[in-house]
């Protein structure tokens, strides 16, 4: 059921709530913890005790969905501008559902096979899995879409994609759509609104943009004309920065085209992975820092998303090191901050 939204922000009520949930939180001193445990069953056993769990696939899955519980409950203490930009922050869950099914029509899939990797996503509603898998042309995959919102950002995202119908640029445009609309709806909302906030939402924009133009580069070996026109988004990145660091003879070399004032450690990156995982380490130490700086504000449920992001990647990353038997200190090293 949707959720009714209210008429003003109830900011103290949600902060209260949010500071006492990170608590529980797997960060840390738990986190590691979970890195010492004797295989997968004992993982899934010290999260979610007595569920029943067996496979990787059932628990991430579970993983996912009650990460997802566990931030949709802010929309119902959210109003105005902010109630638009969280939950536009929320869409990114729905939106990971819509490129499972892409990639499902992209590769011939029936609907059964690929049903069983989405996942339930709050408010937002399914999609219509059989009949989006079994469209004739990507045109019949995006009209139907009943979500007026989605469906216009995949004609678009097929449209700019143009004739290179693969994964990568059609979710590279998708990807751009998200942040463009992300950051749009930041500019809508009160500067007290997004104090503290802004910082993030741009960080994460950059970390999408350079993974795009550094994948692009070094994974697909593309020409720079081929993405520059996924690489603008307001307030992000210019496309010139973005240009010297793909234009780098190789990783190392990218890095120090970046921009210093990203201030994101990758000194020591080998890959485009490193540099992920390096900007999501910056996104948890500046998440982090406005968690506990920001006061009552809408910043710390900006934060807390961020935070939460983190973990659930973690638990995932954890999952699938005790699935291909990691030791533990590989395990730590994988994490967001590493845990040496």
């Amino acid at each position: 059921m949707p959720i009714t939204v209210p008429s003003e922000t109830n900011i103290d009520v949600i902060c209260a709530k949010i500071h006492a949930r990170r608590a529980s939180m797997y960060e840390k001193e738990r986190l590691v913890e979970l890195t010492g445990l004797r295989g997968f069953p004992n993982l899934v056993a010290k999260v979610f005790p007595e569920q029943g769990l067996e496979s990787h696939r059932q628990f991430e899955r579970r993983l996912v969905e009650d990460h997802i519980a566990q931030l949709s409950w802010i929309l119902a203490y959210l109003g105005g501008h902010p109630f638009d930009l969280f939950k536009w922050l929320l869409r990114r869950y729905q939106l990971e559902n819509l490129k499972v099914l892409l990639r499902g029509f992209l590769a011939g899939r029936g609907p059964r096979d690929v049903s069983r990797h989405l996942v339930a996503v709050g408010e937002f509603p399914e999609f219509p899995a059989e009949q989006m898998l079994t469209a004739a042309s990507p045109e019949a995959f995006a009209e139907a879409i009943p979500d007026e919102t989605v469906k216009s950002i995949v004609q678009k995202a097929f449209e700019t994609s143009g004739r290179q119908a693969e994964p990568f640029y059609i979710e590279a445009a998708l990807d751009t759509a998200y942040y463009r609309k992300l950051l749009h709806a930041a500019d809508e909302a009160s500067l007290e609104d997004l104090a503290g906030s802004r910082p993030l939402l741009v960080r994460d924009a950059n970390m999408h943009l350079v993974s795009v133009a550094l994948r692009a580069r070094f994974n697909y070996d593309a020409a720079f004309d081929a993405i520059s026109r996924f690489l603008s988004i307001p307030h992000a990145l210019a496309i010139e920065d973005l240009q010297r660091a793909f234009d780098a003879a190789d990783v190392r070399a990218a890095v120090r085209a970046l921009p210093k004032t990203l201030t994101v450690p990758v000194e020591t990156a080998e890959s485009v992975q490193d540099i992920e995982r390096a900007f999501l380490t910056s996104i948890y130490e500046v998440a982090n820092n406005v968690f506990y700086a920001a006061g009552v504000s809408f910043a710390v449920p900006v934060a807390f998303f961020y935070l939460k992001r983190i973990e659930l990647r973690n638990l995932i990353h954890l999952t699938e090191a005790y699935r291909y038997e990691m030791r533990p200190e590989e395990m730590r090293r994988g994490l967001v901050p590493a845990a040496e």
